[in-house]
């Protein structure tokens, strides 16, 4: 059996364009072949889309985003043009569904150079030039067969019906929809008004830029708006577990396995595990979420529909949030970037070092309500402390906690006593000169009673008795801190005891360390590699 036209179409647009394009075709007479009329339950999708390509006279092709990207609709239209070949005559005719000239010329430039019809001129224009094309050819369908129709609505209430194209584009009126007193069909062939174009090209720099700014804002771009969120969380989520892991924050080992391997990570002293797999997790993130932005806005660089939320505000809005609001909250309350000035605490903490202060730890002030956050801990002794000086609050220094409120420090021949103890077993290291100081080191191991080790100085020609301090007790409320490079710092010996209510945070993780005596353009030289990654004891 001959068929008029053979509809080969995604099944994305069949609702939009292809059902209603086929009960249109098939009301004016003409025989269609479509999938929802010919193919019934066990029948074998090949053979019966084989038949209707051999048996149709002529192959509408609706081209769209949705038909690019699927295999079924390319082989029926591989089928279509095997027919042209053979016959010599023209089989395809093509219809432009939410595509462009560009669109169909990237997919295939024989195709672009067709003469077609697009969706966007109305389907009764649509439907118009198709008939055209096919009474041309076939003369008996340029009338449809009206009598019969009429006879039949007769017997039921002798009224007839009229059909317009334009309300066949609503899914839920598929058959006749107003009744009238005419005996014929009318078809309503006037275009509407042009329709806006909501398509735009997703372009590869601008969501590579946009995810760089803020993770998980690239997948937003290409409307991925769930891949969005679910990145921008993982990324918070890696933040916040490497952050607590350097940090030593405690976990409760009640909570299950997964908080007991966490606990795990916190306490070991591998700082490879503490340091370099947290930052590798967080890298690894941010590079996936940076690549997979790319490669979609490629995939979708002719055929993206924009989405509500693809307005250039609205990137605008999530970026001040996220580094004029989230940044400072973070640098606030949390974790606070800072550079060293000055070698007090040398050689734990050298000039030109960058460290990760954590606030939270000892209960972060809240700035705006002069309030403190509840506090994991209070310091204890070898805490290395960031603080408000005592007589300039502006400036920040850092030293290290040697003792608390109630406690009795005092110093003799260079040894500290802290309640009349030593604040650790001290050990000789190794002597050197200090070319910037200009003077013989001599380094010092301690090791306190809760296992803590760290590295203090001592000037070889300085006459530590003249250094004797104490013994004094620390008032309640009050620290009693000192640097490492004893011999050349600021602290609680110089300007006495340091309050609570001045203490910024504890110093964790030393990021990035640069020397300040190489010059720029030497920057593998600049870069202090040995110290990146090194956590603070």
């Amino acid at each position: 059996m001959e068929i008029d036209v053979f509809i080969s179409h995604a099944s994305e647009d069949k609702d939009a364009i292809a059902r209603p394009l086929a009960e249109a075709l098939k009301e004016l007479g003409y025989k269609v072949w479509f999938d929802e009329y010919d193919l019934k339950l066990g029948d074998s999708l090949r053979r019966e889309i084989d038949r209707g390509l051999s048996s149709c006279r002529f192959g509408i092709v609706i081209l769209s985003p949705n038909f690019f990207s699927k295999e079924w609709p390319q082989r029926e239209l591989d089928g279509l043009a095997d027919r042209e070949t053979e016959s010599k005559k023209k089989v395809i005719l093509p219809i432009w569904h939410n595509v462009s000239h560009s669109d169909v010329a990237l997919y295939s430039r024989p195709l672009a150079g067709r003469l077609a019809v697009s969706t966007a001129s109305g389907l009764g224009y649509v439907v118009k030039s198709i008939s055209e094309v096919l009474g041309s050819t076939k003369n008996q369908h340029t009338t449809p067969n009206l009598v019969s129709t009429q006879e039949k609505h007769d017997t039921v209430d002798k009224q007839s019906h009229e059909l317009t194209l334009q309300q066949l584009r609503l899914p839920f009126m598929k058959k006749w929809l107003a009744k009238k007193s005419h005996t014929d069909i009318r078809i309503d062939t006037r275009a509407p008004k042009p329709v806006k174009k909501t398509k735009k090209k997703r372009k590869r720099w601008v969501a590579a830029l946009l995810s760089l700014l803020v993770t998980g804002l690239g997948q937003l771009y290409n409307g991925q708006l769930k891949k969005a969120l679910l990145y921008h969380s993982l990324l918070w989520l890696a933040l916040f577990i490497g952050g607590t892991i350097i940090a030593e924050f405690p976990f409760p080992s009640s909570n299950g396995v997964i908080l007991f391997l966490f606990s795990l990570l916190a306490s070991s002293q591998s700082e490879p595990l503490r340091v370099f797999l947290p930052s590798l997790i967080l890298v690894s993130i941010i590079l996936y979420t940076h690549i997979d932005s790319i490669t979609t806005a490629r995939k979708h660089e002719y055929t993206y529909q924009l989405k509500n939320y693809n307005r250039w505000y609205i990137y605008l809005v999530i970026i001040i949030a996220s580094w004029v609001l989230i940044y400072p909250i973070i640098r606030t309350v949390w974790f606070r970037p800072s550079r060293i000035i000055g070698n007090g605490v040398a050689d734990t903490l050298i000039n030109g070092d960058f460290v990760l202060v954590n606030k939270l730890i000892y209960g972060a002030e809240l700035p705006l309500f002069k309030l403190h956050l509840p506090k994991w801990r209070n310091p204890r002794l070898g805490d290395i402390m960031m603080y408000k000086s005592v007589t300039d609050p502006s400036q920040d220094f850092i030293n290290r906690c040697i003792a608390e409120g109630g406690q009795t420090v005092g110093i003799e021949d260079g040894v500290v006593y802290i309640d009349g103890v030593p604040e650790g077993a001290m050990e000789f290291i190794k002597k050197s000169f200090d070319y910037e100081e200009d003077h013989y080191i001599l380094y010092y191991q301690i090791t306190t009673h809760r296992g803590q080790i760290y590295t203090i100085r001592h000037y070889e020609d300085h006459n530590l008795r003249a250094e004797n301090y104490g013994p004094v007790r620390v008032p309640e409320g009050h620290y009693f801190v000192m640097g490492d490079n004893r011999d050349n710092t600021s602290d609680s010996r110089s300007w006495g005891f340091l309050p609570a209510n001045n203490i910024v945070g504890q110093l964790k993780m030393i990021y990035w360390s640069l020397d300040s005596n190489v010059p720029l353009y030497r920057l593998s030289q600049k870069v202090r590699w040995n110290r990146i990654g090194t956590l603070l004891k």
